[in-house]
């Protein structure tokens, strides 16, 4: 935003009197879902180790989920679907270990960092 002429000169006579921006946080209750429902798998952003776990309980073959992901201009194959797969969980277990890690570095104890990732975990997956 440009200030020009009077809202110019209006801005610094604010900040003169000690007029200031403060962030006074956000209620918990706020946002799209009730804070802390969980009920709604869609709260978090899907991976692509969830969309495939997702596909196969609905009954879908790595065949049938390839051609789903393939276009004519970009064919996907099983064995790249495959690889994906394979390349998504090593990055999940990288970021995993690099958590851990961090926890431990701060000074949790591995008996707190396995509470905090039992925590963690009840967030992230629903059983519906």
């Amino acid at each position: 935003m440009i200030l020009e002429g009077d809202d110019y000169h209006a801005h610094f006579k604010l900040l003169e009197k000690g007029a200031h921006l403060e962030h006074y946080g956000i209620l918990r209750e706020s946002g799209r879902y009730p804070w802390g429902s969980g009920n709604n798998p869609a709260q978090r952003s899907k991976t692509f180790i969830d969309t495939l776990a997702e596909l196969r309980a609905e009954g879908l073959s790595d065949v049938e989920i390839a051609r789903g992901f393939s276009t004519e201009e970009y064919p996907f194959t099983v064995k790249q679907l495959r690889e994906v797969n394979t390349i998504a969980r090593a990055e999940k277990k990288q970021a995993d270990i690099a958590y851990a890690t961090r926890l431990k570095d701060k000074g949790y104890s591995p008996r707190a960092i396995g509470e905090k990732w039992e925590d963690l975990m009840s967030l992230l997956f629903v059983v519906c």
